[in-house]
């Protein structure tokens, strides 16, 4: 994704209702990975954000980093969380990678999480292996 291609999305996503992110949410997670990709594979949709961090924060180093700890913007949901759970532990990372939504509630992430819970374990043990 480019520059402009992540502003574009960052300045749609801001424009959406709670249901429009909910519906698009639901729409990225049918086309996501699902059970059998690799933790590169599932990594390489994480990027679409996370790779520009005026959008996202950036992952590399994430498993056992303070939660909402890097210069990103982080929305006031994750400020709060990040005052009862200060790092980022894997299994804190498997919960929030199922379900955003419902481990943080009014998170900003759109990403309707892994239903496939493999899949989940793959990305968490990439992030611990992504330095």
């Amino acid at each position: 994704m480019s520059w402009d291609q992540a502003v574009a999305v960052k300045k749609l996503y801001g424009s959406l209702t709670n249901e429009q992110r909910t519906r698009l949410a639901d729409l990225r997670s049918h086309y996501g990975p699902s059970q059998g990709f690799t933790g590169t594979e599932l990594y390489q949709q994480c990027l679409a954000c996370h790779q520009n961090e005026n959008v996202a924060p950036d992952l590399k180093s994430i498993v056992n980093r303070k939660v909402a700890s890097t210069a990103f913007r982080y929305s006031p949901a994750m400020l709060q969380f990040s005052k009862d759970n200060p790092v980022w532990t894997d299994e804190l990372l498997f919960e929030y990678l199922r379900s955003p939504q419902k481990t943080i509630p009014g998170t900003t992430m759109s990403f309707r999480g892994l239903d496939d819970t493999q899949s989940a374990r793959t990305l968490v043990q990439f992030l611990i292996e992504l330095h």
